[in-house]
């Protein structure tokens, strides 16, 4: 059988559509960009900064937490979660940084309840499960290090 297609014959039915217009994304703002990086690089070089105290006990924290960046993120995020004010688990450590496995975090939280660098108390739900902050030692050691970094995070230090 033959099908045969007339001139003026169509092909279905038409059916309108909806175009929506894309619009250009404006190019970024140059000054965001070097204030970005700038910070970055001060953070990227954080072992190279001289350790500005003579408390030994200040001293040993900061090289344990110098020795490794999966140190330093939970050293890091338990100081933010303490500065909001809350409490965090080990849990929780697990869950947003995927990465680090569970006898590393268990590990390092021994050895910082152990140091006195961590607070743990136990949990509402669970006695054997701690909820964890940092001292004050920590929490002025941050803002220390914020106001120093402050200082150094001049923009046009890195543009060469």
């Amino acid at each position: 059988m033959t099908l045969k297609i007339k001139d003026n014959q169509e092909f279905g039915r038409t059916m309108p559509i909806k175009v929506r217009k894309i619009q250009a994304t404006p190019p970024p703002d140059v000054n965001y960009i070097i204030t970005n990086l700038s910070h970055e690089l001060t953070l990227l070089n954080y072992k190279n900064y001289p350790i500005r105290t003579t408390d030994p006990y200040k001293k040993r924290c900061t090289f344990y937490f110098r020795s490794s960046t999966d140190k330093r993120l939970i050293g890091g995020f338990v100081t933010l979660i303490t500065f909001k004010k809350q409490w965090v688990t080990q849990k929780q450590i697990l869950y947003k940084f995927k990465h680090l496995k569970k006898a590393f975090v268990s590990l390092v939280f021994k050895h910082c309840v152990e140091e006195g660098w961590f607070i743990a108390q136990p949990t509402n739900l669970n006695n054997n499960i701690n909820c964890y902050q940092v001292c004050d030692m920590m929490l002025e050691s941050a803002a220390e290090y914020y106001n120093f970094c402050k200082s150094s995070r001049n923009e046009l230090q890195f543009i060469i």
